[in-house]
């Protein structure tokens, strides 16, 4: 028994340090002219998206890899490549393991909706189905000189009784706009002025959609 658990913990630590090296394999790489030469060994594109996310007039590259291992639980993230202007590209950065939601083996529901840029802005979309509600997200990232902070996030609840809840953050104004009625009939808004409590988010650093209580009883 002693030495199951044994076996068990070390393959714990070797899932835990496993992760640092994709990004490590990915700053190795350099600059290069084709964006199929950062997709490492084991790894494929899921999807991809292009557009100017450095404000530098070239068209930069955002793509979410998925491992081909499909037993692992974490096992898509998305890389940012910007143009150079010898039409190469470099590596920037990566989301941290488990930001991009994997679709369950068990169901044919793919949390993860959509990738694209919005006049220089990087959004991505997920969503979340349970038997009592159906919930979309949408983050909004924009680069500022070296990180993807977060700037704003959609967030639209809806129940099976067609009643909807919707949240518009701005944390760049730190007003938060909410909605709240039924689909296709009366509705009530509220602006007001929003003071979270917590560190800057930003695409490299933050939890996994739906995990993080933003406000009482709301998770972003």
């Amino acid at each position: 028994m002693k030495n199951c658990l044994f076996i068990l913990l070390l393959l714990s630590c070797s899932n835990a340090f496993s992760q640092p090296s994709i990004y490590s394999d990915l700053v190795k790489i350099g600059n290069r002219k084709n964006v199929e030469d950062f997709i490492l060994p084991g790894w494929s594109i899921l999807t991809s998206t292009r557009g100017d996310l450095n404000k530098d007039g070239l068209p930069d590259v955002t793509l979410v890899l998925q491992s081909d291992n499909q037993h692992l639980a974490k096992n898509r993230i998305l890389i940012i490549l910007f143009k150079n202007t010898d039409s190469t590209y470099h590596f920037i950065g990566k989301t941290s393991n488990g930001y991009i939601l994997t679709k369950n083996n068990s169901s044919s529901f793919d949390p993860f909706q959509s990738v694209r840029i919005n006049k220089g802005v990087l959004e991505l979309s997920f969503k979340k189905v349970d038997s009592l509600r159906i919930v979309d997200c949408i983050y909004k990232f924009r680069w500022n000189k070296s990180l993807f902070p977060l700037i704003g996030a959609e967030l639209n609840y809806q129940n099976r009784d067609s009643m909807y809840v919707h949240y518009s953050y701005n944390f760049l104004t730190l007003y938060r706009n909410m909605r709240h009625g039924k689909v296709n009939g009366t509705w009530t808004e509220i602006d007001e002025a929003f003071y979270p409590d917590y560190p800057a988010k930003n695409l490299f650093w933050i939890l996994p959609p739906f995990t993080w209580e933003i406000e009482d009883d709301v998770y972003l």
